[in-house]
């Protein structure tokens, strides 16, 4: 008989084709599918089991309790009721005699060692299910009490995860009033290195971004109710996984990113700033809803056009950081305006942000370096009367420093002369630039979304959305030149 060929995908128990939950010490838990190995004793165990993984070394010392109570410590998925059974990764001997040390405050049972499904992915100490002799991860589930969430989402394959599928996570929370998130043992993920900055980060996106195998809804049923789900990742997510994040879930955007949109087809984010009935503001409240409420999660991603992603950093107490416009993360992102709009990084604290944002670019900094022009500039233009004097200063300055001639552009005058041909020549510059970039985008915004209206007629969506579409539309008609 052949051997079995090792690099097919990881297996799926036939058993975990629809997705279980279960409670440990009263909190909720979602088995993930995934058979990471498997347990030949354990077949007895009909019901699912909480276990705790362990080396032989960890099992077999006399501080093994102190090591269970420090996951606890550590770790928001670990609880106390995972450390009754135990599991040696690292072992398949089930006739191992070993003792766990003389201060066991409660028995430990050696359930067997454990044959992997994948040898090139090792299982690491923590929390997981035995359920008919396999071995499956422990994620958490957390109420989504400030609607923050359209949805939690899990990878389908635990190995790679960057280039699997996801699936909606469909539980509730245990009293039914909300929507649960799934999140992953932090135990699970070694230490950031510089190969995986990110690993253990748990970050959310905002629903505009694609990925495969859920839907992007842009808070619009009529939109959600067309497509199907995405048939594949955007870059940016893969990116970030990649770098050993985990993504848990999509949040809320106002509608089709429009600023201060009503809410109509979704419910609004729960802002829990001050009295915990703050509005919601920007573009992205769910993410700023899940960070300003939720500790379990520790950063998110969205998309910033005319200020909207910073908006809700400001608004729910957060810091915020945009990145400059870059193709390569840009790849395959719904974004309103692709000539406005940038990724941006959302966290409680700004650490958390450089953070993510400096392994986001790491790996495009070399291509951008050698795009970088090492010509020295020839000359310096500033714009006259209308530059701040701190830069007209820095300018002069530089000038000076380097010995290259400066030159003062006046904007006012070149505009009387070379207007733009349908602009009004006689409306002064600094009128026609007070809503220059609204103009922009809303026509970027039409050229995106309401071409797309008589492809499904948006399905007989609400007043409200097509009024806004339709004002965002004229706007622009009246902006092109």
């Amino acid at each position: 008989m052949a051997a079995p060929d090792r690099k097919q995908p990881p297996s799926l128990d036939r058993h975990l084709e629809r997705q279980i939950f279960t409670t440990v010490d009263n909190v909720q838990y979602f088995v993930h599918p995934q058979r990471l190995g498997r347990v030949g004793n354990a077949s007895k165990l009909r019901d699912i089991v909480p276990v705790t993984g362990l080396t032989l070394e960890q099992y077999q010392d006399e501080s093994c309790i102190s090591t269970l109570e420090r996951f606890v410590v550590a770790d928001d998925v670990y609880t106390t009721g995972f450390g009754h059974r135990i599991v040696t990764i690292d072992h398949q001997d089930p006739t191992v005699d070993a003792k766990a040390g003389a201060d066991n405050k409660f028995p430990l049972h050696v359930v067997h060692g454990l044959i992997l499904e994948d040898s090139e992915h090792p299982v690491r100490p923590g929390p997981y299910f035995l359920y008919n002799e396999g071995l499956h991860q422990a994620w958490r589930l957390y109420p989504d009490s400030l609607r923050a969430f359209n949805f939690g989402v899990f990878p389908k394959s635990l190995h790679k995860a960057e280039n699997s599928a996801f699936g909606p996570v469909t539980a509730l929370s245990q009293d039914g009033l909300h929507k649960a998130i799934a999140v992953p043992s932090r135990l699970y993920y070694s230490d950031p290195s510089p190969e995986k900055p990110l690993a253990g980060m748990r970050f959310v996106v905002d629903d505009f971004f694609p990925v495969e195998g859920v839907k992007t809804t842009l808070s619009s049923e009529s939109w959600t109710s067309f497509y199907p789900p995405s048939s594949k990742t955007c870059h940016l997510i893969k990116h970030l996984i990649g770098l050993g994040a985990i993504m848990v879930g999509k949040t809320k955007v106002s509608q089709f990113g429009i600023l201060h949109s009503a809410w109509v087809d979704v419910s609004s984010p729960k802002n829990p700033r001050a009295d915990g009935y703050q509005e919601a503001l920007g573009s992205s409240p769910g993410a700023g809803s899940a960070l300003a409420g939720y500790k379990w999660i520790d950063c998110a991603v969205g998309i910033d056009t005319l200020g909207g992603f910073m908006e809700t950093a400001e608004w729910y107490g957060l810091f915020a950081l945009r990145l400059s416009s870059s193709g390569v993360l840009f790849a395959e992102t719904d974004m309103p305006s692709m000539r406005l709009s940038a990724i941006a990084f959302m966290s409680r604290s700004l650490k958390s942000v450089q953070q993510a944002v400096e392994a986001s670019i790491s790996r495009i900094e070399t291509a951008l370096t050698h795009k970088n022009s090492s010509t020295p500039p020839t000359n310096i233009v500033y714009l006259g009367h209308r530059f701040s004097k701190p830069n007209l200063e820095l300018s002069l300055h530089l000038a000076n420093l380097v010995d290259i001639p400066t030159e003062e552009f006046d904007m006012e005058t070149s505009w009387a002369t070379r207007s733009p041909p349908k602009a009004p020549s006689q409306d002064p510059l600094h009128n026609y630039m007070e809503d220059c970039a609204w103009k922009a985008y809303c026509h970027d915004f039409g050229q995106r979304y309401y071409e797309s209206m008589d492809d499904y007629a948006y399905k007989n969506p609400s007043a409200e959305t097509r009024d806004l579409l339709r004002l965002y539309w004229d706007d622009a008609v009246e902006s092109v030149w």
